[in-house]
C-alpha cells in the first residue's frame, strides 16, 4: 500500500463516471498534506505511470486526471473507462479538442 493508495480506494468506491475534488478534500482523505509541488506545478498531477503517487492515488483503480485547475485548488479525475465510446472506439480526438480548447 503506498503513501497516496487511500485516495485510490476513495475513488475506486465511487459511482459516479467522474470526481471533482478541492486539493483540501483529498489531503482529508490521505490524512496529510499534498506538497507544496501538488499546488504549483500541473505536472505532478500527470496521468504518468512513472510517478508513484499517480499510479498509487489514481490509475491503479482505473482513473485519470481530467483537469487541475491550480488557482482554484481543485482537480477533476474520470474513470478512463469514460475514454471509450460507441463500443470501445478511443474518443481521444474529442478529448484532445477539449484540452486545446482549454489552453486558449
Amino acid at each position: 500500500m503506498g503513501k497516496y493508495s487511500l485516495l485510490g480506494e476513495y475513488l475506486g468506491r465511487l459511482g459516479e463516471v467522474e470526481e471533482t475534488l478541492s486539493f483540501s478534500e483529498i489531503e482529508r482523505i490521505l490524512g496529510f498534506s499534498l506538497p507544496a509541488s501538488a499546488r504549483k506545478h500541473r505536472a505532478w498531477w500527470a496521468n504518468d505511470k512513472s510517478h508513484s503517487h499517480a499510479v498509487d492515488g489514481w490509475l491503479s483503480v482505473g482513473w485519470v486526471v481530467k483537469s487541475v485547475d491550480l488557482t482554484r485548488q481543485v482537480v477533476t479525475f474520470m474513470r478512463s473507462e469514460k475514454l471509450k465510446l460507441d463500443g470501445g472506439k478511443s474518443d481521444l480526438g474529442k478529448l484532445r479538442q477539449e484540452w486545446i480548447d482549454r489552453l486558449k
